[in-house]
């Protein structure tokens, strides 16, 4: 009957729901939700209406059904909840609750509940003494979709729990509600969590992510809630925590404004220099044309790890005059920072190409990259994945150059280079490769040829097939061949 499209079939099926056998009660339960769901909202209200009705006049129905909630089937469990979910009545709240204790109701439950609106609030909160703490835990979350200013007050009071997992469980709704009243208690929350010995449940980040939440819901720039937070964090940085100020400069990165910049940029004098390194992180993600100059100021910073964030957040840039800025870290002791700047020299070299064919800019870049390529093995593969980015034929000219280096996972690069950006004269200068004594430069060359179309290669390819006992190169030149061939 719960298949069937004659509408008779609900007469029958209401009276199942009262029926002496509780095997028939749950079939009919079943049956009607699976009406109620290809329902139109108006059916499925006046048949919820009549379920309601039936269920009133059979009491014991429900006793019954409440009875046998903990100790059913999975799949009992799941349908009684969701029939119960549809009583809305106060008193099936805690066991429909408490059926969330099996980790595969748990959604449904809190679905079904949330289904209850505000009418769960004060449910949940006078029985909230008598719960366990995953009871407790799911209530958090239920409360972080339903009620108003009792569960907020209840959310708000859970973040002194001794319990980290609860503590998490609150952070998370009050973020899910997104309302700017928790945003000083979530503040001081952070600066307790910061000096905890260990933060092994992650609640330095949830609070940070539901700060951020807060920050980010609709209508918070105009309403002021953003520069309320912002106001908030920077007032307490002054002889906090390293881990809170850090907590701070990665969260001025996601919510921070242009007009923020003088805040953000004053955390760049930090004497921790992973809060210098977010710092910078947060300029970059806040600069809007011209490069700020903190973040110029970054490239001297004493440590590698801050002036390797920088170089990356200008590379990143649309100002395209660091790019002397960057030149000059080419002769940076440190190889990481060299290779960092090389890279970003690349993206910017590529933006200023792509305004302007002809600018010098891109010609003093590759002059630094060409330099670069003399430098040990991790800088030079990172001058030459920029000329792959920035491209053209003196990009390509320079990659050629670097065919008989030495480290072959240099020449699979420069090979790269030249596949996307030579010409057919550089194609050529593939061919001796076919034959190179390592088995990745072969297979690159082969692989690249083929996919430019380079027929002249294919005597050479032949050849080499003959004596080739590498398997993986065999099998890359019997694809190169049949794709030259056709």
């Amino acid at each position: 009957l719960g298949y069937s499209e004659d509408p008779g079939a609900v007469e029958s099926l209401l009276k199942g729901v009262i029926d002496r056998s509780w095997r028939c009660r749950e079939a009919a339960f079943e049956a009607l939700l699976r009406w109620i769901g290809r329902s139109d909202p108006a059916e499925a209200d006046q048949m919820t209406g009549r379920i309601r009705e039936a269920v009133a006049s059979a009491p014991e129905i429900l006793t019954d059904a409440l009875a046998r909630l903990p100790s059913a089937g999975l799949q009992t469990r799941l349908t009684m909840v969701q029939f119960l979910g549809l009583l809305r009545r106060p008193d099936t709240v805690i066991p429909i609750l408490q059926a969330g204790d099996d980790e595969a109701l748990a959604e449904v439950v809190l679905s079904v509940l949330e289904g209850f609106g505000g009418a769960v609030e004060e449910v949940l909160d006078e029985a909230w003494e008598s719960f366990d703490a995953d009871a407790r835990r799911l209530c958090c979350d239920l409360l972080g979709r339903v009620g108003g200013e009792a569960a907020q007050t209840r959310l708000i009071t859970t973040l002194l729990d001794p319990d980290a997992e609860l503590r998490i469980a609150a952070v998370q709704a009050l973020g899910r509600r997104g309302r700017a009243s928790a945003l000083p208690t979530l503040v001081r929350r952070l600066e307790a969590s910061v000096v905890e010995e260990d933060d092994e449940e992650g609640e330095i980040d949830a609070v940070t992510e539901a700060i951020v939440a807060i920050a980010g819901a609709p209508g918070a720039e105009e309403s002021g809630v953003i520069e309320q937070t912002i106001e908030l964090l920077t007032s307490r940085c002054e002889g906090a925590e390293e881990r809170f100020r850090l907590a701070v400069a990665r969260t001025m990165g996601r919510i921070g404004r242009p007009e923020d910049l003088a805040a953000v940029g004053f955390m760049m004098s930090d004497p921790s220099a992973s809060v210098r390194r977010a710092a910078v992180a947060a300029l970059a993600r806040l600069v809007r044309g011209e490069v700020p100059e903190p973040l110029r100021m970054a490239l001297a910073d004493e440590d590698p790890v801050v002036r390797i964030a920088a170089a990356s957040a200008l590379g990143a840039s649309d100002d395209l005059q660091f790019l002397e800025d960057l030149a000059s870290l080419a002769g940076d002791e440190d190889a990481r920072v060299r290779a960092a700047a090389m890279r970003a020299l690349g993206k910017g070299a590529a933006a200023a190409r792509e305004r302007d064919p002809e600018s010098e800019a891109v010609s003093r870049a590759l002059l630094v990259l060409a330099t670069a390529l003399q430098d040990k093995g991790a800088v030079a593969m990172a001058a030459l994945e920029a000329l792959a980015v920035v491209g053209g034929s003196e990009a390509t000219q320079l990659a050629a150059g670097m065919l008989r280096a030495q480290d072959p996972e240099l020449i699979k690069v420069a090979v790269g280079c030249i596949r996307d950006h030579g010409s057919a004269e550089y194609l050529r200068e593939l061919v001796p490769l076919i034959s190179h004594e390592h088995w990745l430069v072969r297979s690159e060359a082969i692989q690249t040829l083929a996919d430019r179309g380079s027929e002249r290669a294919v005597p050479a390819i032949l050849r080499r097939l003959e004596k080739e006992q590498d398997d993986f190169v065999r099998d890359t030149i019997l694809r190169a061949l049949e794709r030259l061939e056709t």
